[in-house]
């Protein structure tokens, strides 16, 4: 044993000894760092001539292949032998980010109809930057050497996927673009890996690519940055000396938060300018990142309360779901926030200030707990929703007093404690009953509050306008949702749902006894022009605007493999609409919907934008009140439209678009996006509400009033039971 070792270890000194630097083929080398993540030895070493760090030994080539074929490298690093959502909907992010780079930096080359463009992913891991490229027109292709990812990804998008590494891809195609994220520091030979690059790219080809850099370290510790998996660490100067001595020429370099970023063209030029990083500014960064331990947890500190802070007031402007109200109230006095303002000069009301108290001072009232999302959040439907309850409750209910709880908060025993202080709880509106948004092990809906404390409530409980909002094709509830919605419905004193089609899917759940329980309760924000203080007066609209929303939360199951052709179709009918001087607008009602425009821009269609999301009620409104015709995928880019008697043509992309619209007996108000033939349905749809406006305003009208009614009569028993 002890014969082995003493080999093994001259085996290990004599490839630190003989290796050749990748980047200068400088055999002077030293170690540079000898830890890595999770407390392992990872001896990084640095070629002291040029600055590459690299991990010596190399693995064996064997090794090397089954770590990335055989599951092992995504086993270990998330502990997934495939992608599951989080993990979908987290790279979707990173690589919207990405195409925000390459579509800055080569603008218009990005959506060029000239010619059909193609782009290879070298790594494409989940493929959400190739679905994405595929949305702007390009032919796609994806190499990944893990069998496991590829069939998730083949399932979910519907990709084309190659299980290779580029080293043995082989095909007499040549790309205009190829991109590999996160690859090449695992690469055993960079210049192997850019050689193959070049040789797939066409004349004049784009090479875009990213890595972590040590100039820009990660994590809280230098030991954080280094993993035994990268085996090579560039620093910018020495990825462009790369790519120089590969015949690439730069085009632009940067950091993002996942890295170094480069975008690079294939040329034929081979005297490029090589330049070397300095090995002693390298160990400067590492010396640096090494402090003694309790000046580096004091940065840690001080970096991190920072951090928290940032992030804190961040999270309140953008995507304030999950933070209560007396948090935020707190953060919001500490450090100034811009104030929305309208064209008068008054500050708009944010959700959570809006219809809180009774319009008259010292009037009698009742004090009620409304559960709910009580921020300008990331959903424009969401953001006017809840302050529209209020009011309702306000005008026609009683003068009330709201406490305002978080739908996605914690529920304790201190929070049913607060609740029976007051005289009722509401809950609601939306879409509540739905697995994936506040995944929770208490109820399985949004609101998690366990049965046991649902018991404990003692105050009457009113759902207002709450639906049944599973996705087509969408994972089943847990079992604690049977038992968790039992309770809540026998609780009840009011169970109003928005549709009857959740009065329908939700009998499935119950026993038959509770079935009468169940009660149509229209939505408020169809009701607006009803009750809603303020809404803008309408004029006739000389610029004929038509709002556009397209949803792409979930667009795995909103669109199946059809999304190219379904969002293409869409894009057509609305050239052909413009044609007629129409001004189709889209309107955002989350940050998600932005990315149409990638799908649009593809066709050649260019739209304005209106952002419906982290904004205050009032301008969701003011800018619906500006429209003469409403295309919405989303449930609210119907039905607020629908509330300010504006015609809508729903995009049906969920079912609970088609059962709004039985409601109101006007199906043909809608087209279901699975159906052949998007194109022609919806330029015949769209020529019918333009063809017969009057008509159709009428018949809105007469629907509105029949929701009305109904509503009228709800507010008359839920007065008898409080």
């Amino acid at each position: 044993m002890q014969l082995n070792n003493i080999k093994c270890d001259r085996s290990y000194r004599d490839q630190a000894t003989i290796h050749h630097c990748s980047l200068c083929g400088s055999s002077n080398h030293s170690l540079l760092f000898d830890k890595g993540r999770h407390n392992q030895v990872v001896h990084n070493y640095i070629c002291n001539n040029c600055g590459f760090v690299f991990v010596l030994p190399r693995p064996s080539a064997k090794k090397h292949q089954d770590l990335y074929q055989e599951d092992q490298f995504f086993n270990t690093e998330t502990n997934l032998s495939a992608p599951d959502d989080a993990k979908f909907a987290a790279c979707e992010l990173v690589a919207q980010s990405r195409l925000k780079i390459l579509e800055r930096e080569l603008g218009e080359f990005l959506w060029s109809k000239e010619t059909s463009k193609s782009i290879l992913e070298v790594g494409c891991g989940t493929g959400d930057f190739l679905r994405l490229m595929r949305g702007c027109g390009w032919n796609v292709l994806g190499l990944e050497p893990d069998v496991n990812y590829t069939e998730a990804v083949k399932k979910r998008y519907n990709l084309s996927i190659d299980n290779q590494f580029v080293e043995q891809f082989y095909t007499e195609k040549r790309f205009n673009l190829i991109c590999s994220f996160d690859v090449i520091e695992h690469i055993e030979e960079p210049n192997v890996f850019l050689a193959n690059i070049y040789r797939l790219l066409d004349d004049q080809g784009y090479l875009y690519l990213e890595c972590p850099s040590i100039d820009r370290w990660y994590g809280e510790t230098i030991d954080f940055f280094f993993r035994d998996v990268h085996i090579n660490t560039f620093s910018q100067k020495t990825l462009k000396a790369f790519l120089a001595k590969n015949q690439f020429q730069l085009i632009s370099s940067g950091w993002n938060s996942h890295g170094l970023w480069v975008i690079a063209q294939k040329t034929n030029k081979k005297n490029l300018l090589v330049e070397w990083d300095d090995p002693q500014r390298i160990h400067q960064i590492i010396q640096q990142a090494s402090f003694p331990i309790k000046a580096a947890k004091n940065n840690r500190l001080i970096t991190r309360t920072s951090s928290i802070i940032t992030r804190s007031i961040n999270l309140i402007k953008t995507k304030p779901l999950q933070i209560p109200i007396k948090v935020s109230n707190k953060i919001k006095n500490r450090f100034h926030f811009d104030s929305a303002f309208n064209t008068s000069g008054d500050r708009l009301l944010n959700a959570e200030e809006v219809a809180i108290k009774p319009s008259l001072p010292n009037t009698s009232s009742l004090r009620v707990v409304h559960v709910g999302i009580h921020q300008n959040t990331d959903n424009g439907g969401d953001t006017l929703l809840f302050p529209a309850i209020r009011w309702l409750w306000q005008n026609h209910l009683a003068p009330t007093h709201f406490t305002l709880s978080p739908l996605r908060g914690e529920v304790t025993q201190k929070t049913i404690d607060e609740i029976n202080q007051h005289d009722a709880l509401i809950i609601g509106g939306g879409g509540l009953f739905l697995s994936d948004t506040n995944p929770n092990g208490f109820s399985g809906w949004q609101w998690a509050c366990s049965t046991e404390l649902l018991d404990k409530i003692k105050v009457p409980i009113i759902l207002f306008a709450v639906g049944y909002n599973q996705f087509r094709g969408q994972s089943k509830f847990k079992p604690v949702f049977t038992e968790n919605l039992r309770k809540l419905v026998e609780k009840s004193a009011f169970i109003g749902l928005r549709n009857y089609g959740s009065i329908e899917a939700l009998k499935q759940y119950l026993p038959e006894y509770l079935h009468h329980k169940l009660i149509f309760q229209p939505c408020p924000t169809t009701l607006l022009s009803r009750f809603y203080p303020d809404i803008p007066f309408q004029t006739e609209n000389t610029e004929k605007i038509v709002s556009v929303n397209i949803a792409f939360d979930r667009h795995h199951l909103r669109f199946g493999h059809r999304e190219d052709e379904i969002l293409w179709n869409i894009a057509d009918s609305l050239l052909l609409l413009q044609e007629k001087g129409w001004k189709p607008v889209l309107f955002n009602h989350s940050s998600h919907d932005r990315d149409a425009y990638l799908w649009f821009k593809a066709r050649g269609l260019r739209l304005d934008e209106a952002r419906l999301f982290c904004v205050p009620p009032q301008t969701v409104i003011q800018e619906y009140s500006q429209v003469s015709l409403a295309l919405g995928m989303r449930g609210h880019a119907q039905m607020i439209p629908f509330g300010l008697n504006c015609p809508i043509l729903s995009l049906i992309t969920h079912d609970k678009l088609g059962f709004f619209l039985d409601d109101i007996g006007h199906n043909e108000w809608g087209i279901d996006l699975q159906q052949e033939n998007v194109k022609n349905n919806l330029t015949a749809k769209i020529n019918y509400f333009i063809n017969h406006q009057n008509d159709v305003n009428l018949q809105l009208q007469q629907a509105q009033e029949k929701l009305w009614q109904i509503t009228q009569q709800n507010i008359e028993k839920i007065k008898k039971s409080l």
